[in-house]
């Protein structure tokens, strides 16, 4: 899936909207320590994955709208951690509010459902994990032990995390090594490869 362009009203309160119109391939996006650059990319990955509850928990916005090239999306939100949802996909229209019924059905879980299963992403925040070990060499055997473990509960955790947020085809890496980003390269330009 690519998005084509977004644009996000309210963003970190701001009073002028975040837009773009996005090229095919590579884009940039740059900014001052502290001006929303990874709110906006969890804000756009949470919604085309399928998490879009985490988007209204974690990120201040007040609208959001996506075009990708397989359907567009609005999001409003109207209350804290609620909102409007709607989409176009396959020429259809959908729409989803929050239902006040006995059953309680909220939008985004209505929509989550089928965003879901729609497209495919892989989304690497702005964290890495240590590879082969501390940067520092440890001052005793006790303590490359005490590192040893911890680092394996931190992995741990990350994959636990990264499980939690990844749906069908949208993916969320929450930790990455060199040999990592070396196989998925290889993976994506393996054909290119063996043209040449």
């Amino acid at each position: 899936m690519r998005i084509i362009r977004f644009k996000v009203e309210g963003l970190l309160e701001r009073d002028d909207p975040v837009q773009a119109h996005l090229h095919p391939d590579l884009n940039i996006l740059t900014g001052k320590n502290g001006a929303g650059k990874t709110n906006l990319l969890k804000l756009l990955w949470y919604t085309v994955s399928g998490n879009i509850l985490l988007a209204l928990q974690e990120v201040v916005f007040s609208e959001l709208e996506i075009e990708t090239d397989q359907y567009e999306i609005k999001v409003t939100r109207v209350g804290p951690a609620s909102c409007r949802i709607s989409y176009i996909f396959e020429d259809k229209d959908f729409e989803f509010v929050d239902q006040h019924d006995e059953f309680g059905e909220f939008a985004e879980d209505m929509a989550n459902e089928q965003l879901r299963e729609i497209g495919a992403s892989v989304f690497l925040p702005t964290f890495r994990r240590i590879e082969g070990g501390f940067g520092l060499k440890t001052r005793a055997r006790r303590a490359a032990g005490l590192a040893q473990r911890t680092r394996g509960e931190v992995e741990e955790a990350l994959s636990e995390l990264s499980r939690g947020l990844s749906h069908s085809a949208h993916t969320f890496v929450s930790s990455i090594s060199t040999s990592d980003v070396n196989a998925l390269l290889l993976r994506k330009y393996a054909d290119l490869s063996d043209q040449s």
